[in-house]
């Protein structure tokens, strides 16, 4: 199998993009379940997600019970949220952006 075939199948396995910032090379993409929610995540996301959590890990050696597990993945859930939710603000104020600086400039027209 070709690296072109691998690459096009991961896509169609894991998804078109990085949902939290758009990295589209299917080498860095993987899929992930955070918080019962099934992801497509770049690498370098998904690090940034663990790290979000990682102050949050119980010791391997404490039993976790049902409440703990479901407090653990709503906590996961939020994490992913606020990573999207702040690289959607981003997004949107570069599109806004980018169109005031494209847009003609009203007086042009000597009005």
């Amino acid at each position: 199998m070709s690296d072109e075939s691998i690459s096009k199948s991961r896509l169609k396995q894991f998804g078109r993009v990085c949902i939290i910032d758009g990295e589209a090379n299917p080498e860095r993409l993987e899929r992930h379940c955070v918080g019962g929610i099934e992801v497509t995540l770049c690498q370098r996301c998904y690090r940034e997600l663990l790290e979000r959590s990682a102050p949050r890990s119980s010791p391997i050696w404490t039993p976790s019970d049902d409440l703990e597990s479901i407090g653990r993945a709503l906590l996961a859930e939020a994490d992913l949220l606020s990573m999207l939710a702040q690289s959607r603000w981003v997004f949107g104020h570069a599109l806004i952006d980018r169109v005031r600086k494209e847009a003609p400039d009203d007086n042009e027209d000597g009005t």
